[in-house]
């Protein structure tokens, strides 16, 4: 006959058993419990020299290159362009979400025109089947002092 010591013992032991299984579960947190970064990546091959931000605005000659979203965690926006190879990186990217309406089955990349003589500046880029891409920003350009209208006191208390 078990006596009730026994089986009171028995259920604390059971309980911690449990609750310490349950907190090794918790824990371990599996790979594959997480859900996986889709690898964006584009192999693209420009026949003329395309600008291209990042923290300083570059022109890319004309050639191949590797266009790919970097695996983060935290931010799903940042492009990196680098030789095929991905030994030389050109630019490392903060790019903005952007959306198109309607989804292709292949790469779509848009571009901005400059002035005359200037090559043109990557605006968006799609992944195939996708219809959120990366809108490529680009610092304002910078006002000298010959561009900005003096105002006097004057002229502004008399509209």
């Amino acid at each position: 006959m078990i006596t009730p010591s026994f089986s009171t013992n028995w259920i604390r032991h059971l309980k911690n058993l449990l609750g310490l299984g349950a907190t090794c579960l918790l824990l371990s947190s599996p790979g594959w419990a997480q859900t996986p970064l889709t690898d964006y990546k584009t192999i693209v091959t420009f026949s003329a020299p395309i600008e291209v931000p990042g923290s300083r605005p570059q022109v890319l000659p004309a050639g191949t290159y590797s266009i790919k979203v970097v695996d983060s965690k935290v931010n799903r926006n940042i492009v990196q362009i680098s030789n095929t190879r991905e030994d030389h990186v050109y630019t490392t990217i903060l790019t903005v979400p952007t959306h198109r309406e309607v989804e292709t089955g292949h790469t779509v990349m848009t571009f901005e025109e400059r002035a005359a003589g200037a090559p043109p500046a990557l605006h968006e880029w799609f992944y195939p089947y996708e219809r959120t891409g990366q809108e490529f920003v680009y610092p304002r350009p910078k006002l000298n002092n010959t561009d900005i209208n003096e105002v006097s006191d004057e002229e502004l208390s008399n509209p």
